[in-house]
């Protein structure tokens, strides 16, 4: 931040330049799924299985569900 300080010699704008990050991450919250490790363990497979097929998809994989 020291070197941003340097700058940025008004700490109001400086305090929006660090501080701005924060606020998108707020937002990202709600489009990131849950990771299906926490999933599986919390006992939300079917949940756990929907994240799983839309990662591959994205991913340009195949997926296939090990019990069939």
């Amino acid at each position: 931040m020291a070197p941003l300080a340097y700058f940025i010699t008004n700490w109001r704008v400086l305090h929006g330049v660090t501080g701005g990050p924060a606020v998108l991450a707020i937002f990202v919250y709600w489009l990131i799924p849950e990771s299906p490790k926490w999933l599986h363990a919390s006992g939300r497979h079917e949940e756990a299985e929907k994240v799983t097929i839309r990662i591959a998809k994205v991913n340009g994989k195949s997926h296939r569900v090990a019990n069939e």
